[in-house]
């Protein structure tokens, strides 16, 4: 153990708080891009509409939220954006909405707007929810998705007289023709943050340090530059684990720092989450070759001859090599389908995946560029006669 800052004491292995200085700012707006230029005429009106949203890729693992507030005759436009600042790993939506949602009351609240009647808008239920909610926070409640914005902001809301926090249909604007002009103005609004959102979203660049604690939330986890705001033990887990882990792996496959990172991990976590326990170590085990093979028999003095060849020492490589003449049919045949599936425009997705090694393809280790590759020709399907949207899987899903 080893002293620390004001005579507190912590283990040697955990971050030293000294090291980051910047634990020190402010938690303010100097980060956000805001257009003021109608805040008088908002000030001198006795009803405010506002709408926030907030958007995330997967992908880049990056998200950020548009703001906008307008007086019920849509004059004083002032809105703001910025991007979403917390462990890129485990960023979702559901951050980047509450991150517009404190957003746009924060400003209020600065400007001297939280004596007027406002309705704040936002497509996201379980956000809005929330927020309206009356529960008690505890210290179990610290443990949950997003508990310290969910705190911050309804510290805030708390200064306000009459403000209403309200669902309105994100997305409308897929949906149907209808010119924006002839649509409420709650989904006016919620289509241009969303347009906004996605602007500084692909604008953004991945923070070089950390986000300072909220003011109102009761507690903040670091965990080195991250910010821990859901997933917590999972996340405490990943920091101990994780490193040691991907070492091993590096080292197992025989591969790059650089090359293990390319691999789509995301992806294989989470078909793995959905597969029952003996088809998720079946698969480990053909990823890492471990599958119980010829060679794997050898070891413990048994016959390990490829039972369709009758030649070679059976092991996972010889899978994929057997001369058997069913065998190389099966192979080819396989190959066939996939190069029949396979875009030819997808030639650089295809030396991407090269670059992970020949059996890489075939364990299942796959390059992140494959999800790109398909979140950039998903189409959204048709909807269905009575009006339904079709259900589809995502990129990472596909992957």
């Amino acid at each position: 153990m080893t002293e620390g800052r004001d005579g507190h004491y912590h283990p040697d292995h955990q971050y030293n708080i000294i090291d980051y200085p910047n634990e020190q700012q402010r938690d303010s707006e100097e980060e956000e891009n805001i257009e003021e230029d109608g805040l008088e005429i908002l000030r001198n009106s006795d009803t405010l509409i506002a709408c926030s949203d907030g958007s995330y890729d997967p992908l880049e693992q990056k998200a950020a939220f548009n703001w906008r507030i307008v007086t019920a005759d849509e004059k004083g436009l002032t809105s703001g954006s910025a991007p979403v600042n917390t462990n890129p790993k485990y960023l979702n939506s559901y951050r980047a909405e509450f991150a517009g949602l404190r957003g746009a009351i924060r400003y209020m609240k600065k400007h001297g707007l939280h004596r007027k009647a406002i309705t704040l808008y936002c497509d996201g239920k379980s956000c809005v929810d929330a927020l309206n909610s009356k529960d008690d926070f505890t210290a179990a409640t610290l443990e949950k998705a997003e508990s310290d914005i969910i705190q911050a902001t309804q510290k805030i809301m708390k200064d306000f007289s009459n403000l209403k926090i309200e669902w309105v249909k994100g997305h409308q604007d897929d949906e149907d023709d209808t010119e924006l002009s002839e649509r409420p103005l709650p989904v006016r609004l919620n289509i241009q943050c969303d347009l906004a959102a996605k602007e500084c979203l692909r604008n953004s660049i991945k923070p070089s340090k950390r986000a300072p604690p909220m003011e109102g939330a009761k507690a903040t986890l670091y965990l080195g530059m991250n910010m821990v705001t859901t997933e917590m033990a999972e996340q405490i887990h990943y920091a101990a684990e994780a490193p040691k882990m991907l070492t091993h792996v590096q080292n197992h496959l025989r591969r790059t720092k650089e090359t293990v990172e390319d691999i789509n991990w995301r992806s294989i976590g989470r078909i793995k989450k959905r597969l029952k326990l003996h088809e998720s170590i079946r698969m480990t085990k053909l990823m890492y070759g471990w599958l119980n093979v010829g060679s794997q028999k050898v070891k413990m003095g048994q016959i390990g001859i490829c039972p369709c060849c009758g030649g070679d020492i059976e092991t996972q490589h010889h899978l994929y090599t057997c001369p058997n003449e069913s065998m190389r049919h099966t192979i080819a045949e396989t190959i066939k389908s996939a190069k029949s599936k396979l875009d030819p425009e997808l030639q650089h997705v295809r030396d991407q995946q090269s670059r992970l090694g020949e059996e890489a393809f075939m364990k299942g280790f796959l390059h992140k560029e494959w999800t790109r590759a398909l979140n950039d020709r998903w189409t959204p399907a048709p909807p269905t006669e009575d009006g339904r949207k079709v259900h589809q899987k995502d990129a990472l899903e596909q992957t």
